[in-house]
């Protein structure tokens, strides 16, 4: 009887270990046939590993984060190259302009205001196919050598620049390629480090003020692409806010060289009551004043025209069939 409890108690402990066992190991692996992921937590700090695995054809060029009502991402990071969004409290969406291939890896860091969330994920490619999904928990970690808790390879917290209450803007708000504009930014912390990017290219950086505000000056690329288009402001953590809007083409330039030379073309011999037209060329856009004189250098009348954009003038006029026999200058 002794023995046959003795072993009812040992089967218990087994299938007590084996199910605690399942799940930590379910709650830190997740994989599909194209993308493998992987978790770990300390506290409030979650460090995700996707790989795109060997077998798939498609990059992984977006990925989605999702964790469950009543728990907040606080702050992410993402590696480089990767760009995040935060579009709701519980939800974050990445994106590259450099996708992660076949056989390689991409790194997540989130911080969550409750520790070991439940997490679910979805991977997209450019097309913005589903590649793989799922919902990881993850297993948290010790470390006997960081008595702080803080898993070796994830840096030591910062101090947030961006926060929830911070904004930016863009005068004009609908820039053209290659023209400067004034970006406006309230809210920040404190003399805070920050990063502006189009899409994703750093354009600028600069800090805040101790009231932690900003105005900068910067340029458009001239070889940024039309269209629409997402301003960043990243802080050195990761974190950042998002400015959408269209960029328009540079003004064209005119062609025209705007130096041009002062000609007047006119007829040598004139006879009364005939029309005839002085044309020339000269600065574009400038006013001409044409002037008739008699031989003795005396003003008779004065006409003025306008040169076009591209530099031409012309003026025509009839002869008074009176008009006294001579030499006229023009």
């Amino acid at each position: 009887m002794i023995v046959t409890s003795f072993r009812a108690i040992l089967l218990l402990i087994l299938l007590v270990s084996s199910t605690f066992t399942s799940l930590i190991f379910t709650g830190a692996h997740a994989a599909t046939n194209l993308v493998t992921v992987t978790a770990s937590n300390n506290d409030l700090i979650t460090t995700l590993h996707f790989t795109n695995n060997g077998e798939n054809i498609s990059d992984i060029s977006s990925i989605i984060l999702q964790i469950s009502q009543g728990v907040n991402f606080k702050s992410f990071k993402s590696d480089k190259g990767w760009f995040g969004i935060k579009s709701s409290p519980n939800t974050l969406t990445f994106s590259s302009t450099n996708p992660t291939k076949p056989g390689q890896s991409v790194n997540f860091i989130v911080k969550t205001d409750q520790s070991n969330p439940v997490i679910t994920w979805k991977a997209l490619n450019n097309n913005n196919d589903e590649l793989g999904s799922g919902e990881i928990g993850t297993s948290s970690t010790e470390t006997p050598s960081n008595p702080n808790g803080t898993p070796e390879n994830i840096p030591p917290n910062k101090s947030p620049g961006v926060l929830d209450g911070s904004s930016f803007r863009v005068i004009p708000s609908t820039p053209r390629t290659g023209t400067d504009v004034r970006v406006i930014g309230l809210g920040f912390a404190a003399t805070a480090n920050l990063d502006l990017y189009i899409g994703a290219n750093k354009i600028n950086s600069f800090t805040t003020n101790d009231k932690g505000n900003f105005i900068i000056t910067t340029k458009i690329p001239d070889d940024q692409p039309v269209g629409s288009v997402s301003f960043f402001i990243k802080d050195q953590s990761g974190n950042s806010k998002i400015f959408s809007t269209i960029i328009h083409e540079a003004l064209q330039r005119n062609s025209v060289n705007q130096n041009i030379p002062l000609t007047v073309v006119a007829d040598s011999i004139y006879h009364r009551g005939e029309t005839k037209t002085v044309s020339g060329t000269a600065t574009p856009g400038s006013t001409l004043t044409i002037t008739i004189l008699d031989s003795s250098g005396k003003s008779l009348t004065t006409f003025t025209t306008t040169a076009d954009k591209t530099g031409h003038y012309s003026l025509t006029r009839t002869i008074a069939i009176d008009a006294p026999f001579g030499v006229y200058t023009i």
